[in-house]
């Protein structure tokens, strides 16, 4: 099911589970919105899909993916990379890298481009980055490349998942990927909650992961 989501606030994990960095909607201003010169994102973002400043916790996340060791199924990304060329006829393009290995959830990053989606030959890459991610994380966050390609046909994306517990879901994680600002993530429509993944539809690539909707809490943050 679709959802609308109203004016959202940014928010940045620290050494807690979440703090306010921004109030304006769109992403940390690091560069141009976080841009580098090379176009890429040198940090990402959530879009908050409330309009309210969530609060810090304390406590140190189930998930340490932000220069901490990484815990049980909680695997951080090691810039793992694997590139595909996609045409007309669509295909698939599959990463296993940390998290959607034996250590991680077992369930691979795929991407699936239905027939039509691109006009034309195109080398897809992705990329589990080594990026912090922000607010509760649930995965690494990962980078398609062409960076800001739009893909209005939609495409099939399957993100793994896990931290310092298992695989256990809750349903308010969500999968977010680039939106008005590339490195402002947004909620993805379509988002389900898998064991070990998640699954939706992109219409344009950039980065995406997934998190948790609300602010941490003694559930999901270890004191």
């Amino acid at each position: 099911m679709t959802k609308t989501f109203a004016v959202a606030v940014v928010v940045l994990a620290v050494s807690g589970c979440l703090q306010p960095v921004g109030d304006n909607g769109d992403a940390l201003s690091s560069g141009s919105n976080g841009l580098l010169p090379d176009g890429s994102c040198g940090s990402v973002s959530l879009v908050n899909s409330q309009n309210t400043v969530q609060p810090p916790t304390s406590g140190n996340c189930l998930c340490s993916r932000r220069g901490q060791t990484s815990l049980g199924m909680c695997r951080k990304g090691a810039n793992e990379t694997v590139s595909a060329t996609i045409g007309p006829a669509g295909g698939t393009v599959e990463l296993v890298g940390q998290q959607g290995g034996n250590l991680g959830s077992g369930a691979p990053f795929r991407l699936t481009f239905p027939p039509g989606a691109l006009a034309s030959a195109t080398v897809i890459t992705v990329t589990e980055t080594s990026l912090a991610p922000p607010g509760v994380d649930w995965s690494p966050v990962y980078r398609i490349d062409p960076l800001g390609l739009d893909v209005s046909a939609g495409v099939d994306i399957r993100v793994p998942w896990g931290q310092a517990n298992g695989v256990g879901a809750n349903d308010k994680m969500s999968l977010y990927s680039s939106g008005a600002s590339q490195c402002g993530l947004e909620p993805v429509r379509g988002n389900y909650v898998n064991a070990g993944f998640n699954t939706g539809v992109i219409t344009k690539l950039g980065y995406v992961m997934i998190a948790y909707q609300e602010p941490g809490s003694n559930s999901f943050c270890n004191n």
